[in-house]
């Protein structure tokens, strides 16, 4: 309640959080030609041929309650709560209620958590039905599960991971219970079956558009293996490492190779004093978080396997949780990576270190303590952020100032001038639903960012542009908040 509350303030203060991105002039879009799941039923720039359940659930929202900062805001924040009670629903079957609190507690006031619960993108609604799908598959409610897959998947193409995910682990489970092979097979064809969704809408797309997947999106897949390990080990260290997030991780990582020599597990102390080997041998190449990408991957895996085989029935579901993760962590590190895409594995891999650092029979007496003490630490991180993006709450700044920005290029009437600029800039100059304009003028000449010389030049710290170190120009107007700030500057002849 007192995060709800919290959020509720923090709409009433924030009006432009987040009204540059491409969803918010979407929604709007829809809204006016009514609300539509079919790729084409709006501009193939605001789709990017993904399915569009967000766009048709935020567009019904407007039509009810208006298109309002507010209430747009205020539809993302449903979302939100609608995760948050899900989650608690989830934690609940592990019937330990120490265990739900303080893993929805440290989630609420994770950064990451909080700075995208009211924007208005679909990660937030993608991870809440992700983890839908996941309740009703423990619960056993087959039709809700395929339901949910389905809606899953109609809200991102990367829907289709919890829909393998689970497939895997059934799979996996079925093998352990000595299954027939005609049971495998029927119960794998009914828990995959709602990627025939993401099929129909790749067929639909191939008809309208012709191709399958949006060129641009394919276009940015990595072919260098390298790359794929880097930008792999930054999503896992992204999670468990960055915003004071080591405070969880670290007591994980040390009393969880406690744990394996206080149990005299000689065959697992060799192959993870092997694996720390090759991962400082190859830290060199892959960053200075390589191990610890390493080390929680071998924790975490070696719990939910143990668990798993050794644990009792509502435990097993924590290797689901794991296959989840890695297969999700692989596919963004494969593809486009940006923070905010791992809100839905999030919750998991949180939920690994803190259940078993708060069900371990040495650990458990001491460990809430450890969690009080670190409570004040995050909520410090929370509330006084460093970093200048959308998942941390230094971005209320940037939204405000966007505005200032625009305002200033109005006044000067400059709708003709050649402007170069970055994306989320470019959006609220050329797009007349991104809510920045205040005139009905249009700014004719804006690139987007394209190389190429303009009068006129809008550099910020939220799309850093390396031409600006050594621009050659007169600065006009600077606008700074926090940590955020906008320049605009004239090139010289």
């Amino acid at each position: 309640m007192i995060f709800v509350i919290f959020k509720l303030f923090h709409l009433n203060v924030s009006f432009f959080w987040d009204e540059s991105w491409v969803y918010a002039p979407a929604i709007r879009s829809m809204a006016e030609i009514g609300p539509s799941l079919l790729p084409d039923s709006i501009p193939l720039d605001y789709s990017r041929g993904h399915p569009l359940l967000f766009h048709f659930l935020g567009s019904s929202w407007i039509l009810i309650f208006g298109s309002g900062f507010f209430s747009m805001h205020f539809f993302a924040l449903t979302i939100t709560i609608g995760f948050l009670f899900t989650a608690v629903a989830l934690l609940k079957t592990f019937e330990n209620d120490q265990v739900t609190f303080w893993v929805t507690l440290l989630l609420c006031i994770q950064p990451l958590f909080v700075a995208q619960a009211s924007i208005v993108l679909p990660e937030m609604l993608l991870a809440t039905l992700t983890l839908c799908s996941i309740y009703f598959y423990v619960k056993g409610r087959t039709l809700l599960y395929i339901c949910f897959g389905v809606l899953t998947i109609l809200t991102k193409e990367t829907g289709i991971l919890i829909i393998g995910a689970i497939a895997l682990y059934d799979f996996i489970k079925n093998i352990a219970e000595k299954r027939s092979f005609i049971e495998i097979i029927k119960s794998g064809f009914i828990y995959i079956c709602p990627i025939l969704a993401l099929v129909a809408h790749m067929i639909y797309l191939k008809a309208v558009f012709g191709w399958y997947l949006y060129p641009e999106h394919t276009g940015l897949i990595k072919s260098d293996i390298n790359r794929v390990i880097i930008a792999f080990s930054s999503t896992i260290k992204d999670q468990v490492w960055n915003q004071w997030r080591f405070l969880i991780t670290v007591p994980f990582i040390l009393l969880y190779g406690y744990h394996i020599v206080l149990k005299k597990n000689f065959a697992s102390i060799v192959f993870i004093i092997i694996s720390i080997l090759i991962s400082l041998y190859f830290n060199t190449f892959y960053g200075n978080h390589f191990v610890i990408t390493v080390l929680y991957i071998l924790f975490a895996g070696h719990f939910a396997i143990e668990r798993f085989i050794k644990g009792k029935e509502r435990e097993k579901i924590i290797l689901l949780f794991f296959i989840f993760i890695i297969i999700y962590c692989l596919f963004s590190a494969a593809n486009f990576y940006t923070v905010r895409y791992l809100l839905s594995t999030f919750l998991y891999i949180l939920f690994i270190p803190i259940y078993f650092l708060l069900t371990d029979s040495v650990f458990k007496k001491y460990i809430p303590y450890l969690f009080i003490v670190f409570v004040p630490l995050f909520i410090f991180e929370l509330l006084n952020p460093k970093a200048v993006n959308d998942v941390n709450l230094s971005y209320l700044s940037y939204c405000p100032l966007q505005m200032e920005a625009v305002e200033f290029l109005e006044e000067n009437e400059w709708y003709k001038e050649r402007i170069n600029t970055k994306f989320l800039m470019y959006i609220a100059l050329t797009d007349d639903k991104a809510g920045y304009r205040k005139t009905s003028e249009t700014f004719e000449n804006v690139n987007g960012g394209k190389e190429s010389r303009e009068a006129i030049y809008i550099f910020n710290n939220v799309e850093l542009d390396e031409r600006r170190d050594n621009f050659n120009g007169d600065l006009l107007k600077r606008f700074e908040m926090n940590h955020v700030w906008f320049e605009i500057w004239k090139e010289k002849e």
